[in-house]
């Protein structure tokens, strides 16, 4: 028996080109209906929740009731800052908000990437160069506009 002069060979042919093309037709309607999906998602609404840089210097060990710690950013900028008894007692910078805490110090809109830092008390001082760890920061959301760093150090004075 000869398939190419048979009867049956054109209703075969005809069969295997219709599922192709069957086929083919329902991988195309996957593709636009996940592509409608895509370009319909509504878009994420942002709040306009702001935030600020930070750092946050923990100071452990004996921390004395009233010293000074200067700051040296990596671009030279300056700034002294005077604690006593837990709070501030003169800040040489206005460019940038600080506190002081029974652990140490914080400061807002500020987060250099090195830090030279000394604290002096009484007669002594502790001077380190510091690379603070940082946390980026999304008060909308990762998709969203506005991020801001918090960053932290931890020193050990005796």
């Amino acid at each position: 028996m000869n398939l190419i002069n048979d009867k049956l060979f054109p209703r075969f042919a005809a069969f295997f080109i219709l599922t192709i093309v069957l086929a083919l037709s329902l991988q195309i309607t996957a593709c636009s209906t996940t592509e409608i999906k895509t370009l319909t998602t509504t878009p994420k609404e942002c709040t306009l929740i702001g935030c600020e840089d930070s750092l946050s210097i923990t100071i452990n060990g004996n921390i004395p009731d009233k010293y000074m710690i200067r700051l040296v950013d990596s671009k030279g900028a300056k700034t002294e800052i005077i604690c006593s008894a837990g709070q501030i007692y003169s800040q040489s910078s206005t460019s940038y908000e600080s506190s002081c805490e029974e652990w140490g110090i914080a400061l807002f809109n500020y987060s250099p990437d090195v830090l030279d830092l000394t604290i002096s008390w009484d007669e002594e001082s502790f001077s380190k160069r510091v690379q603070p760890n940082y946390e980026d920061y999304y008060p909308n959301g990762q998709d969203c506009p506005v991020g801001c760093r918090t960053g932290s150090v931890s020193i050990k004075i005796d």
